[in-house]
């Protein structure tokens, strides 16, 4: 399998590579990023690159990142809109709905489609997860299915789409990934877009709870910690 995936520089989508480099049957890493103009889009891609140098050599010989601009200005999450704050409390709040990017993961997919099939690369991953479908329509396995299936149909069967983690919660996707506190340390998570995570922001908080309920230790740097 020659894999491109989608990777913010998130815990989740670094969890998928480590599951991605620890898979014999996987012979080609790609990853690819955006900037879709968020508050967070240079802590994002900076901690992509530290992880992907962190990972280089392991099982494959090299991890190239695609970077993908889009403008997604137009639209009123708190993301984005400098004038619509990021909300704070628990992820699983109705104000989480703010952050909400209508259909992103949808248009994140589409061109992922495109870029494997352009690469002669056979499938695309993801790494919406349960904890994301309360909030996040694109996480859901509906949403997984129907687009693996637009896929297929797209590319002439060429392309498979892979959602791993579309039925496990954060901290079993921590466990799985087999990942090492160091290397999850190095991942952004933070909505507000500070060198520190704040640490009151619902992803924060979702954050800090996955570490606890997974029994792995959270070296992330938080400016105000949340006990889960």
């Amino acid at each position: 399998m020659k894999v491109i995936i989608i990777a913010s520089g998130g815990l989740d989508s670094t969890c998928l590579i480590t599951k991605a480099l620890n898979d014999v049957n996987i012979t080609d890493i790609a990853l690819l990023h955006f900037d879709y103009g968020s508050k967070h889009a240079g802590q994002e891609n900076a901690a992509l690159r530290r992880v992907a140098k962190q990972l280089e050599g392991r099982r494959v010989r090299n991890l190239p990142i695609y970077v993908m601009d889009i403008d997604l200005s137009y639209t009123n999450s708190a993301l984005i809109n400098p004038n619509v704050e990021i909300p704070k409390g628990h992820y699983q709040s109705p104000e989480m709905q703010a952050t909400v990017v209508s259909f992103r993961n949808g248009i994140f997919l589409a061109y992922a489609a495109s870029l494997a099939e352009s690469l002669g690369f056979d499938s695309v991953m993801y790494g919406g997860h349960a904890g994301d479908h309360a909030i996040y329509p694109d996480c859901r396995p509906g949403f997984a299915s129907s687009m693996g299936e637009a896929i297929l149909e797209g590319t002439d069967d060429k392309v498979t789409l892979y959602s791993p983690f579309i039925n496990m919660s954060k901290s079993q996707i921590i466990q799985v990934s087999e990942a090492e506190p160091g290397l999850l340390a190095m991942t952004y998570s933070c909505y507000e877009g500070g060198e520190d995570h704040c640490g009151t922001c619902g992803t924060c908080i979702e954050r800090q709870e996955a570490f606890a309920l997974a029994g792995v230790e959270d070296l992330t740097l938080y400016e105000t910690p949340v006990k889960p």
